[in-house]
């Protein structure tokens, strides 16, 4: 389809090329004769007829500029039509580029959406949480148990890239007074839950004045000895593959260690 405008493009410009050097030949005959005959009325001194001849000639000489300048805008709007043409995007190529772009946008958004769902913890119903399960044994009357989400353990430690499955975080209320928080971190396996288990220990020493008792009171556990908080408890519990940490006042501690037997 190309080659066939572009053939009619080049006939049409040596047709209107043709015109125009056919009208000029023709208009340039007719000056030349009247330059020879202007030649011989000059040698006869005739200046009123060599002043009407040269007015011919002017006028013969504007008429051909005009009809040049006519031609000139006619070969013109033809190839400014015809560029215009060729220029005039592909309707449905550009569709095609919009409907790519955009299918390659559902799977960028897709890969991002995959890629935040393996760097968040996944936090289940809070059926699936052994402290959800046994949070009645705690000898509090009337207690009850309120899903939350907490960004750091004690308000300190990043639980950030430790590996979490599973986190599950609670307060302990009654009457709507808080009583206790608390946080389960579930893990794939032992190993990874005794590297967190080991991490939060190693932040817990990096403040000044914080001491850590591990006495293992309660399976593989450590107390935390915080002076700006000397009436609070800080309890870090391991067993298996989760890690437990809780924090109440030390004047319940008692009623929670029948709720640490049937935990652990």
């Amino acid at each position: 389809m190309h080659k066939t405008t572009i053939f009619l493009t080049i006939f049409a410009f040596f047709s209107l090329t043709f015109l125009m050097e056919q009208k000029v030949g023709d208009k340039s005959s007719s000056s030349s004769d009247l330059l020879k005959a202007n030649s011989v009325y000059f040698q006869s001194n005739s200046t009123t007829e060599s002043n009407t001849n040269e007015e011919d000639i002017t006028q013969a000489e504007s008429k051909i500029d005009h009809l040049n300048e006519s031609l000139d805008e006619s070969s013109k709007g033809f190839f400014d039509d015809f560029i215009k043409k060729e220029q005039e995007p592909n309707q449905e190529t550009t569709d095609q580029i919009d409907s790519k772009n955009q299918e390659d946008l559902s799977q960028s958004d897709s890969t991002v959406k995959q890629a935040n769902d393996v760097n968040q913890p996944n936090q289940t119903s809070l059926s699936s949480s052994d402290i959800k399960k046994y949070f009645h044994a705690i000898d509090i009357d009337d207690l009850e148990i309120l899903q939350v989400k907490q960004e750091k353990l004690f308000d300190v430690i990043d639980l950030n890239n430790l590996g979490i499955q599973n986190l599950y975080q609670y307060n302990f209320a009654k009457y709507n007074n808080k009583m206790a928080e608390t946080t389960e971190l579930a893990f794939e396996d032992s190993l990874t839950a005794n590297k967190a288990y080991t991490y939060i220990k190693a932040v817990t020493l990096s403040f000044k004045g914080v001491e850590v008792n591990e006495n293992n009171q309660f399976n593989d556990s450590f107390y935390i000895n915080n002076p700006a908080k000397p009436f609070q408890v800080f309890l870090v519990i391991k067993k298996d593959n989760k890690v437990y940490a809780f924090t109440y006042l030390k004047e319940i501690h008692d009623k929670f260690k029948g709720f640490y037997e049937i935990l652990l």
